[in-house]
């Protein structure tokens, strides 16, 4: 049943609806590009329970050839991810248009076509920027060490910390400066900041009667809530939750959270050219170092990419569904190939919805997917696959992201529906933070990760709100339980039990 002479290990808990997983992981296995200079496709690929399983002996020997391809020459990630950001611009273009199709006034073709376009994209990044350019990561992450225990040890920790930051401002990090700006703009009249002293339904109905107000905080909505949509089921940040930000940050000086954010950047790219003098960097350090930096910000932005994506379609989606007589919920439970086979005029078996709302596996051979629903053949292929852990332990240990030492009570965080456990100062614990965490990682106090690396989400805005982060834990979540008092230490990259 499972592919033969593999080394199993687990990359990422990522429980998302069957449309994006055939997606993904259908464009990860198959090699869309014969131009490309090396077989990026993923041969051998796991999905059970949330867990998605890959080959380390396959890996490694990609890792190898990415290794040599790097020491040859840097410029060689630099162009993969220049040319992605060229063909999502261009992209781009025709998925704001369709956001504004009437769809239900086109014919099945034409629906059709349009459906087959998106998904076609989505394949093609996802095999040539998503599972291939996590590769990468470790390589680029031990060079830099290397560099900087060399040269400047005993600031090693702070140095690499800013010499990993990210190149530019990634999607997150644009929302929060755009929204201290909105919340800025609303202070400079008293009358419209009293607004949101009352409660959120209160708020909406007030708004009413200030349509620039109201429409400025649409507006934010209309460019940011795909945020939201990290498991590609239609799930967008709501205006409530634009609301209750508003009213958390409208207290405040904002003025003062607006300049130091750029005063921040300024210092930091400031710092950044110092260190590199006082260095004294060689050409091909300057390049891994950019290559690095440049990554930082592309890890994020290739699955923002998807997010978005998924907003831009989601009118065709709701037309789709509607034709086929299914609901939003269940059209998210099928395959994409299922979908384009239903537009070319075939029948839709209803049956396999409710298989794999209940449960489901997914196995890559090769290239070759298959799925299976069976309760038995599902727990065989997750105890053959899945890692077995020490967890009676007092002290967990991962890789600093943020430095800092701070105490609190433990909340693990699995998705969205926990987030509401998290009052100011508690310790967030999670598989790996997603964009729509953010509300609840202001309260936190420090987050400590299951996953990621320099390049992973929580690194990067942990480092933007100055709060100490452990990531690549890989047990974190196992291993802690709700209210346990901890410390952690993640300018030594330690939890401990108190």
């Amino acid at each position: 049943m499972l592919p033969k002479n593999c080394k199993w290990y687990t990359i990422v808990h990522r429980p998302r609806c069957p449309l994006i997983n055939s997606i993904m992981i259908d464009g990860m296995t198959h090699f869309y590009r014969k131009d490309f200079p090396m077989d990026y496709s993923l041969k051998n690929f796991i999905y059970v329970d949330g867990y998605w399983y890959g080959d380390d002996l396959h890996e490694n020997r990609k890792r190898e050839e990415i290794e040599e391809r790097l020491n040859r020459n840097h410029q060689f990630l630099l162009n993969m991810m220049e040319s992605a950001y060229a063909e999502w611009k261009s992209f781009e273009e025709f998925c704001r248009g369709i956001r504004g199709v009437k769809f239900k006034y086109l014919n099945i073709q034409e629906i059709k076509e349009n459906y087959d376009k998106i998904t076609r994209f989505l394949l093609e990044w996802n095999g040539r920027f998503l599972q291939f350019m996590w590769l990468p990561e470790r390589i680029l992450e031990r060079k830099i060490k290397t560099i900087l225990q060399e040269k400047s040890p005993k600031d090693f920790p702070t140095n690499f910390l800013l010499l990993t930051s990210p190149s530019k401002e990634g999607f997150l990090e644009e929302e929060n400066r755009k929204l201290l700006e909105l919340v800025l703009k609303i202070k400079l009249d008293n009358n419209s900041a009293n607004i949101f002293n009352q409660e959120i339904e209160t708020i909406k109905k007030e708004l009413q009667n200030h349509p620039e107000l109201q429409n400025l905080i649409l507006t934010h909505l209309e460019e940011f809530s795909w945020l939201a949509n990290t498991s590609f089921d239609g799930s967008f940040r709501s205006i409530d939750s634009i609301i209750q930000r508003i009213k958390n940050t409208v207290s405040g000086d904002t003025k003062i959270r607006v300049e130091e954010l750029e005063r921040t950047k300024k210092e930091r790219e400031g710092k950044i050219k110092e260190l590199i003098l006082r260095l004294k960097l060689s050409e091909q350090e300057l390049s891994l170092l950019a290559t690095t930096r440049e990554l930082v910000y592309f890890r994020t932005f290739r699955t923002d990419i998807q997010w978005k994506m998924g907003y831009y379609a989601f009118p065709l989606f709701q037309e789709i569904a509607l034709r086929m007589g299914i609901s939003l919920e269940d059209f998210h439970y099928l395959t994409y190939f299922e979908v384009s086979y239903f537009l070319g005029g075939n029948s839709l078996d209803k049956n396999i919805i409710i298989k794999r709302r209940h449960r489901y596996a997914m196995i890559a051979d090769v290239g070759k997917m298959d799925y299976y629903y069976d309760k038995r053949k599902i727990d065989e292929i997750k105890k053959q696959v899945e890692t077995k852990e020490k967890l009676e332990i007092k002290e967990l240990r991962g890789d600093m992201a943020s430095p800092g030492v701070v105490r609190g009570k433990v909340k693990i965080i699995h998705s969205i529906k926990d987030l509401s456990k998290i009052k100011t100062g508690d310790i967030l614990v999670t598989p790996m933070t997603k964009p729509d965490y953010i509300l609840a990682m202001e309260k936190a106090a420090a987050f400590v990760t299951d996953e990621g690396g320099i390049t992973c989400h929580a690194a990067i805005v942990a480092r933007e709100m100055k709060k100490p982060c452990i990531i690549s834990t890989k047990i974190a979540t196992k291993v802690l339980k709700d209210g346990d008092l901890v410390e952690v230490d993640a300018t030594n990259g330690t939890v401990k039990k108190l």
